[in-house]
């Protein structure tokens, strides 16, 4: 008897596997579109009331294991580009050598920062894999660090990747979520150069 149990627990599981293999095939790009065309409400979900006007004193630490903080990039006196990523989001990951291309086009304008919401050793395996980036990649001393400085910041992480601007002086311009494409960022430079 207990075999029979058994047997039909697998049965069902493999049933429900399948099954939601097929439905993630037939309706993933539905849902995906779907999702998308939401995507500009999604990106103004955060009240000019509900984050900070100025970008508060964070901290994180580099690939080297050292500290930096927020204070120092706009000790440099440049807007801010700041990208929440992760190496296991394809957007993220679509991204970034287009965000490494802009970096080095506004180099002298604009300090761009990948803040990673992993592992170091995900973030190094996927940085030799892509050949590297033209920005500083830092992340938390732990995974959750990253993501506390990013709710510091006015960030919600319902999602990545995330876009938060700032003019020179630190005022919060801009929080976009999801994906950038090269028109968006450009437009997000150019606004940060502007105010």
């Amino acid at each position: 008897m207990k075999k029979k149990q058994v047997l039909l627990i697998i049965v069902v599981a493999v049933i429900a596997a399948v099954l939601g293999v097929v439905a993630g095939r037939l309706l993933g790009p539905e849902l995906r579109d779907a999702l998308n065309d939401g995507a500009d409400s999604a990106r103004f979900a955060h009240e000019p009331s509900a984050r900070p006007e100025r970008l508060p004193e964070v901290s994180f630490i580099d690939l080297d294991g050292n500290i930096v903080t927020s204070s120092e990039w706009l000790a440099e006196g440049k807007p801010l580009f700041i990208n929440f990523w992760a190496t296991w989001c394809k957007p993220c990951r679509e991204e970034m050598p287009m965000l490494s291309a802009l970096q080095e086009k506004y180099r002298d304008e604009v300090l761009m920062i990948g803040v990673a919401i992993d592992n170091r050793e995900a973030i190094t395996e996927f940085l030799d894999f892509l050949g590297g980036v033209s920005y500083p990649i830092v992340l938390g001393r732990q995974e959750l660090d990253a993501i506390e400085a990013a709710n510091r910041m006015g960030v919600d992480l319902v999602g990545l990747p995330i876009t938060l601007t700032t003019d020179r002086k630190g005022t919060i311009i801009d929080i976009h979520m999801g994906e950038v494409d090269e028109a968006e960022a450009t437009a997000l430079i150019e606004r940060s150069l502007r105010d």
